[in-house]
């Protein structure tokens, strides 16, 4: 078994690679403060990453894959949108998503997959990217700028937050279901399997990230399994 560290990832539990002849991947990536985004009132927030320094994600598969997933599991009512933050989830740092005030670690291991899956998670995961709003037109979604996202809730220049920032956000969108934010999708060789993260947030004790492992069937990707590994 080799365990993968690299300096710039900050684990609660490291990557780990089992290496047989039939190699399994169990990608444990709990970045401290970064997948949660938990951080309790008081504290703050990392600064916005200017879109400038971000890469504009143009892969139409990682739309597809981001789409079948959010359409699958949270968009099945119609008179909710999901509120998509415009970056993605990075080990350097993590797109704000509201306020948490509790969290618990699930102790559960993320799923398994083929090997590749985990290197190409890590390297895609190295730094946040922007999204665009190329996700299937029947998902009903707003992708919202993380700069706007902290204004609604009232988060000052010093990062530190101000006033309800939950009631205010239903607020100004009365219609969301919740905010998301996604990994980059990682492939495996073929690209017929995925993994990615999704971190959902409703309230500050109302919020989970859990891990999709993905596989294309007839043209189409379905959820082959999936692991909560937190939960608020």
């Amino acid at each position: 078994m080799q365990i993968l560290r690299q300096p710039w990832i900050v684990l609660r539990h490291p990557i780990v690679v089992q290496r047989r002849l039939n190699p399994a991947i169990v990608v444990s990536c709990l970045f401290v403060g970064l997948l949660a985004n938990a951080a309790p009132r008081q504290k703050s927030t990392p600064q916005t990453v200017p879109d400038s320094k971000l890469k504009t994600i143009e892969d139409p598969e990682e739309y597809a894959v981001w789409s079948a997933l959010l359409l699958k599991k949270y968009g099945v009512d119609p008179s909710k949108e999901l509120i998509i933050v415009d970056r993605t989830i990075s080990s350097k740092t993590g797109p704000f998503t509201g306020l948490t005030y509790g969290l618990t670690y699930t102790g559960y291991k993320p799923p398994t997959g083929e090997p590749e899956l985990g290197c190409d998670f890590e390297s895609k995961g190295a730094n946040m990217s922007l999204l665009e709003t190329k996700f299937d037109s029947k998902l009903k979604y707003l992708l919202v700028p993380e700069a706007r996202l902290k204004e609604v809730f009232g988060i000052d220049s010093s990062g530190k937050s101000h006033g309800d920032g939950w009631q205010h956000f239903y607020e100004v969108y009365p219609a969301a279901l919740a905010i998301f934010a996604v990994s980059r999708v990682a492939f495996n060789f073929g690209r017929n399997q995925a993994l990615v993260f999704v971190i959902r947030k409703g309230g500050g004790l109302n919020g989970s990230g859990v891990f999709y492992l993905m596989t294309k069937r007839s043209g189409s990707w379905d959820v082959e399994k999936a692991v909560m590994i937190w939960i608020s």
